[in-house]
């Protein structure tokens, strides 16, 4: 279901998830949304991810192992705006939110590119990915071999931003295909991506979309110590702005909404390191 909401019914709903963030769930809130907004909603968050969802879709990320890559400026095709990133094998972990398309070389520094995209495909946040094999020379063996280790095509090297942007406007006219329902399951914690719905041992865990895409993140990495700098890069937050200090208030409003909950969030502080979430 979609929300149309004016702006001022959005900065509302806005104010009122992170008021009543801080209360148990009443049915007294539906009352409240039809009231205030014209409208009965499921939860608070969920209106507010409808917003976000609804600019974040817009997004399309371009991955790609080529140092230049992240050179690229991006790119505004209607209201659709695609944006390059350089991929590599100890890259830190991020958030990814709306289609993603990689370009990974044949010969990279650390691994061959036939590795680079098994590595890929075995990842759950990015194995929907749309994968493109970059090949040195047109060898058929090499672009059976591409194939084969999961590329979904191949093109002939070397790339530029044009090259890549024809390849990806090109394909996505094409696709009509919806993209399949991502859904992360760690032990009792199930997580909705595209609904953004949360809940533990089938019990709903009602989360404000910033808390939703903290334990996202912290769940999509488990058993990884995750420092405050990656948390506060993967949640796409600027730097100069925050630190550690507010990453440790964001974990603890998280815990707390599972306390409430009577659940034991088993999200870990490893000193002077950052956190773990344990699977």
């Amino acid at each position: 279901m979609s929300y149309r909401l004016t702006q001022a019914q959005a900065s509302l709903v806005i104010f009122l998830s992170y008021a009543l963030s801080f209360l148990p769930p009443s049915p007294n809130l539906q009352n409240a949304s039809k009231l205030l907004l014209g409208v009965t909603i499921p939860s608070y968050t969920q209106c507010i991810a409808s917003l976000i969802v609804g600019q974040e879709m817009n997004v399309v990320h371009i991955l790609s192992t080529d140092i230049s890559s992240k050179t690229f400026a991006p790119f505004m095709h209607g209201k659709v705006e695609f944006r390059f990133n350089h991929l590599s094998p100890s890259a830190p972990p991020t958030l990814f939110e709306g289609p993603i398309w990689i370009f990974v070389d044949w010969v990279l520094p650390e691994l061959s590119g036939l590795d680079m995209i098994r590595r890929l495909r075995n990842d759950p946040r990015i194995s929907s990915a749309h994968i493109t094999m970059v090949l040195e020379q047109c060898d058929d063996d090499d672009k059976r071999r591409a194939l084969r280790a999961g590329a979904d095509d191949y093109l002939i090297g070397p790339m530029n931003r044009k090259k890549i942007l024809d390849r990806v406007l090109s394909l996505m006219s094409e696709r009509d295909v919806p993209l399949s329902h991502r859904v992360l399951e760690r032990g009792p914690l199930l997580m909705d991506i595209d609904a953004w719905r949360t809940s533990w041992e089938g019990r709903t865990v009602e989360l404000t979309p910033h808390e939703f895409r903290l334990l996202r993140f912290f769940a999509e990495n488990p058993n990884r110590a995750l420092s405050r700098s990656e948390v506060i890069e993967a949640l796409g937050r600027d730097p100069t702005s925050f630190d550690g200090r507010n990453v440790d208030a964001w974990v603890r409003r998280l815990r707390v909404v599972f306390d409430r909950s009577g659940i034991n969030l088993p999200l870990r502080t490893v000193r002077s390191v950052g956190y773990v979430f344990d699977s």
